[in-house]
């Protein structure tokens, strides 16, 4: 009796791979008992001798052996063969037929390709609108800015002039009494030097000169200069000594000066920190060339080429002595992430993958190295130069497919953004007051329990160091922020 078609299709559908998703050729059984693959894509799948099942993530177990199923390979091969023997053959089709249908074809891919053309220039025209719009708003802001600081000039300097007239105004007055006061003692002077010196007393008492020391027989008063004091020079005295007194214990202008010239260069230093990070975050990384053949040619971006008249730092002896070569995993990935072919270099790209192993994606732009790491010492090093944000961390293998790196108390991280770098673990955030590093040098002592990150080449001291008791193996994870094209990190060679 013949099977209904949909009960067949289902039967089929039971016997495909669950790697390369065909018809099991010479099906095998995983260890786990109860999954079975192809036997080449089983082989391909336990290179890395990390899971012997990728369905159910078993452990990997080196005694298993895989031997085919014979009942279920005749299965299969009979099943192949009746799709083959079931496939209609279609009738020679005549050269016009041929044309014809090649004909449209051909137009439909044109009308396709123009219709991708007209979107875009179209995507092009918002972009350089917006791009314009962006423009024009920028340098508003900046005028506005420039404005503001002119204002702020100009009014520090009002202040600065009508300070100086006032100041100008009283050492005016005050020349002006020195100037009649002088004039006064000469005239004094004159009328003693001309007066007679039999009658001098009443002149003396007119100018301010007295005495009260009597004669020698003690019979009234007489006149003595030497005992005698001009009241009109002391309180000129008085009132120099008052306004030197006042003009020395006013320095309010010495201050603003000084109070404005602190405030103008906080407020460049600011400018220049903040709109240098801004500026270094936005940066466009160069153009992709990962298809490219490897070499120093014009083509290859900044981040490949060694340049050799710019020597950098030496490392640390005790790092390169642990240094290890690391690559990404595929399994382990987003589908939004492309690799290069050596899988030592990580891209974000806006369209899906095919991945080896759908159920075992991460849910945000993340990706696990295919090394793992459960004793001994580690040193590893990640360019993060082309990256707006990244986290850069170690994680347990079995990391939650929804889970961030250093969102959970299985995994830690050193993750840089666009204001700020910052070390998390267990969902919990520490801020350094560092710049964001353009390479990240990584540490691990699984003996220590210790992780180290350094911002590399050249130095000495760690960014941050976590202690724990690490209980399992660990991955080396790295996060690339959104989905913004062309965000990328790589393995330097060393």
């Amino acid at each position: 009796m013949a099977l209904d078609p949909a009960r067949l299709d289902s039967v089929t559908g039971e016997l495909q791979c669950p790697i390369c998703w065909e018809t099991f050729r010479d099906p095998v059984r995983a260890s786990c008992g109860t999954h079975y693959f192809c036997l080449d894509c089983m082989h391909k799948f336990t290179e890395a001798k990390k899971f012997n099942c990728c369905c159910c993530m078993g452990p990997y177990n080196p005694q298993h052996r895989l031997e085919v199923d014979r009942t279920m390979r005749n299965i299969c091969e009979k099943l192949r063969a009746g799709e083959r023997d079931a496939t209609p053959r279609a009738a020679p089709a005549r050269p016009s037929e041929t044309l014809q249908r090649s004909l449209a074809e051909v137009t439909s891919k044109i009308r396709t390709v123009e219709e991708h053309l007209a979107k875009r220039q179209k995507t092009r025209q918002e972009l350089t609108e917006s791009a314009s719009w962006e423009k024009d708003t920028m340098r508003w802001q900046f005028g506005e800015l420039k404005r503001l600081i002119e204002e702020k000039e100009s009014a520090a300097l009002c202040v600065l002039s009508h300070r100086e007239s006032a100041a100008q105004q009283r050492s005016d007055h005050v020349l002006t009494r020195l100037g009649r006061r002088l004039d006064s003692l000469r005239c004094v002077k004159s009328r003693l030097e001309q007066a007679n010196p039999g009658n001098c007393s009443a002149l003396l008492q007119s100018v301010g000169f007295r005495s009260e020391v009597g004669t020698p027989g003690g019979s009234g008063p007489s006149v003595c200069p030497s005992a005698s004091r001009l009241t009109s020079c002391v309180s000129l005295e008085e009132e120099e000594e008052e306004e030197e007194e006042e003009e020395a214990g006013s320095p309010a202008q010495v201050q603003m000066a000084v109070a404005v010239s602190e405030a103008v260069a906080e407020l460049k230093s600011n400018i220049e920190n903040k709109l240098g990070a801004i500026l270094n975050a936005f940066q466009v990384p160069s153009p992709a060339t990962e298809d490219r053949p490897p070499g120093p040619t014009a083509q290859t971006p900044p981040e490949e080429m060694e340049c050799s008249t710019i020597q950098e730092p030496e490392r640390p002896a005790n790092l390169m002595q642990c240094l290890v070569r690391l690559s990404f995993s595929l399994e382990r990935a987003h589908p939004f992430l492309t690799f290069s072919e050596d899988f030592r270099r990580v891209r974000v790209r806006k369209r899906s993958r095919t991945s080896p192993c759908k159920n075992n994606c991460f849910k945000t732009t993340q990706a696990m190295a295919a090394q793992v790491f459960s004793q001994g010492e580690h040193y590893w090093e990640v360019d993060t130069a082309s990256c707006v944000a990244w986290a850069v961390g170690v994680a347990y293998c079995n990391l939650g497919l929804g889970v961030t790196v250093g969102r959970d108390s299985r995994s830690w991280c050193l993750e840089g953004n666009t204001s700020q770098l910052s070390a998390w673990h267990a969902n919990k955030e520490v801020l350094l007051s560092r710049s964001k590093p353009g390479r990240v040098g990584v540490h691990l002592r699984m003996g220590e329990g210790e992780l180290s990150f350094y911002c590399m080449p050249g130095a000495e001291e760690p960014l941050w160091t976590y202690q724990a008791c690490f209980t399992e193996a660990l991955q080396p994870v790295f996060w690339l922020y959104g989905l913004k094209d062309n965000n990328m990190l790589f393995f330097p060679e060393a």
